[in-house]
């Protein structure tokens, strides 16, 4: 592509800009079970959020309709469980799902749905999870974001850099453009979380 793009450069006498995102952490839920292909959630339900190597599944009700086990799905990163607290808001697939945590510790968390259909919104594997409210320690840089920037720095014109939230993070990627001989490359501030909006 950024071949056919520069030879088409060429042709016209026209510039063209490549840029290229650095994904930053994602966040995701987990595997479901095998013999479902989702967990179907409705308000005022309950999730576990765990350890993406527990399978997800929806919750266990009996004959009578009550609730014997709360439904369950993994999150990628479980690091996350260590920086969320009681009240902060979790969002899913884009915010087609929305809850509240109502206990958490270091391994796992209990949400209540305070958004979905109310006949039921499926919530599906490789999902993205996301943390409006709380102020997440990850890395801007992950460790694939790494390995992808010298192939940034080869072929790119501007960065696009998820997941920035302070200073420090502009200064990292900064060193490594630098180390990479490339501290001319644009860099483009991608904005979407409330830490980054604040420290703007």
């Amino acid at each position: 592509m950024i071949g056919n793009l520069r030879r088409a450069e060429l042709e016209v006498g026209k510039a063209c800009r490549v840029a290229m995102d650095l994904a930053g952490p994602k966040i995701r839920t987990g595997p479901i079970k095998a013999k479902f292909d989702a967990v179907r959630l409705v308000p005022n339900d309950r999730l576990l959020l765990t350890n993406p190597q527990i399978v997800g599944r929806p919750a266990k009700v009996d004959r009578e309709g009550q609730v014997r086990a709360i439904a369950r799905i993994g999150c990628s990163m479980p690091e996350v469980f260590q920086d969320v607290a009681v009240g902060e808001n979790v969002l899913f697939d884009d915010g087609k799902i929305s809850a509240t945590v109502e206990e958490a510790s270091s391994e796992h968390m209990v949400l209540v749905i305070n958004r979905a259909k109310a006949k039921g919104q499926k919530l599906r594997e490789g999902k993205g999870i996301n943390f409006p409210n709380t102020n997440l320690n990850l890395p801007a840089l992950t460790e694939k974001d790494l390995n992808d920037l010298p192939f940034v720095a080869k072929h790119a014109d501007i960065v696009n850099y998820s997941f920035v939230r302070r200073p420090a993070d502009i200064v990292q990627l900064q060193t490594e453009l630098e180390r990479l001989g490339r501290s001319d490359l644009g860099i483009v501030l991608k904005i979407e979380n409330p830490q980054s909006f604040v420290n703007l």
